[in-house]
């Protein structure tokens, strides 16, 4: 039997924590980037947000109408598209 916090226990997991004199900005921007896309994807598709959060104010369905903006959204999209292929 396993004791509370042994390596096997993958419900006691541990961070490792490393010191640096500089924060590394590649890794926090990283990290910022995979948050706002996992928020944004789950948006899109009408699920709750994964971490718990309130939705940025310009997607509060109280501050604009949504069809205008849904409609500018998608033509952006198209032409990124394009401008990528």
């Amino acid at each position: 039997m396993s004791e509370p916090g042994a390596r096997g226990d993958p419900g006691q997991l541990r961070l490792r924590t490393i010191r640096r004199a500089e924060p590394d900005m590649r890794k926090l921007v990283e990290w910022v980037l995979n948050i706002t896309q996992a928020r944004y994807d789950a948006h899109r598709a009408g699920e709750p947000d994964p971490y718990d959060l309130p939705p940025p104010d310009e997607l509060t369905a109280e501050s604009h109408d949504h069809s205008a903006d849904e409609q500018r959204t998608m033509e952006s999209e198209a032409s990124n598209e394009r401008s990528i292929a």
